[in-house]
């Protein structure tokens, strides 16, 4: 019971542009922290968006998660060049048969592409 009130509670809160700018903001300012901790190692950051493999059933809440998703990727990739880390672009290297599940997890296909990715960057 606890569980669907929670998901209900969730569908029933849209999101804002308030809510999207506090959001963006949030990931910006983790960004920067994990940067500096990579530049006093004198280190490469690489980061990579979320990928996942097109979702057959939309609901509220996977478009909620979805809005969520492409906020966080934009952001990202819009802020590689002022916190100095390499953007991983993934979107176009990944297709549907190299997920396991509905979610998020490679298949071992799916896992060398994003290494050859990461290797032709310069890692």
């Amino acid at each position: 019971m606890k569980g669907k009130s929670c998901k209900g509670a969730l569908e029933q809160l849209p999101h804002t542009l308030d809510s999207d700018e506090r959001y963006i903001n949030h990931i910006i300012n983790e960004l920067k922290k994990v940067s500096q901790i990579v530049r006093t190692m004198n280190a490469t950051l690489y980061v990579a968006p979320i990928v996942t493999p097109p979702i057959i059933k939309r609901t509220a809440i996977t478009n909620r998660y979805k809005h969520a998703i492409e906020l966080m990727n934009r952001t990202i990739e819009d802020q590689a060049d002022n916190l100095d880390y390499v953007f991983v672009p993934l979107e176009e290297t990944l297709s549907h048969d190299d997920f396991i599940d509905s979610c998020c997890h490679l298949s071992k296909d799916g896992a060398t592409k994003v290494a050859a990715t990461i290797l032709s960057l310069g890692f």
